[in-house]
């Protein structure tokens, strides 16, 4: 198994992994990135930041599309045109090199409005299944802290923290 590259959340000046829960699909954007990475099957990693209580999506990195294809047309066939990502939020994708995502829409400063629950995890612990290679996604019981965040169109409604190694 290959440990998989995780989404990130920043709140109250710290840093975060996220557990579970997602707040943005790059396919709602026409995105389709292909997860050619093995530490990145979904082919997309996001960095997403809460300020004044509001979700934002901060950073997009993306894999290459799959063999040039970038979605499918309203009689669903397949659109197989040169890749070019889309602006979003007025900002251009930037080609990265070296890297295993070479696409990423640096400071995007998206404001997000999604219903639901992010589970974040910060410090694994010594003993994580995920550290040890055992597992792709670490699960709450790997990380010393996790936080539970309810979010409502986008703003933070309740944070609390679970588990004995709670902030």
């Amino acid at each position: 198994m290959t440990s998989q590259r995780l989404d990130t959340l920043r709140h109250a000046g710290q840093g975060f992994d996220l557990i579970s829960g997602g707040a943005f699909s790059p396919a709602d954007w026409g995105l389709y990135p292909d997860g050619d990475s093995s530490d990145c099957w979904r082919g997309y990693v996001c960095h997403y930041v809460i300020e004044g209580d509001t979700l934002f999506l901060n950073e997009l990195e993306l894999c290459e599309p799959a063999s040039g294809v970038i979605g499918l047309d309203e009689q669903g066939d397949i659109i197989s045109t040169p890749a070019r990502w889309p602006r979003i939020n007025e900002v251009a994708p930037e080609r990265v090199r070296g890297g295993l995502m070479p696409w990423r829409y640096p400071a995007l400063a998206l404001p997000l409005g999604f219903t639901g629950t992010l589970l974040l995890g910060q410090t694994l612990r010594d003993d994580s299944l995920y550290l040890t290679g055992a597992a792709d996604f670490p699960q709450a019981e790997d990380y010393r802290t996790v936080l539970r965040l309810q979010l409502e169109q986008g703003r933070l409604c309740c944070d609390a923290q679970d588990g004995p190694g709670s902030l």
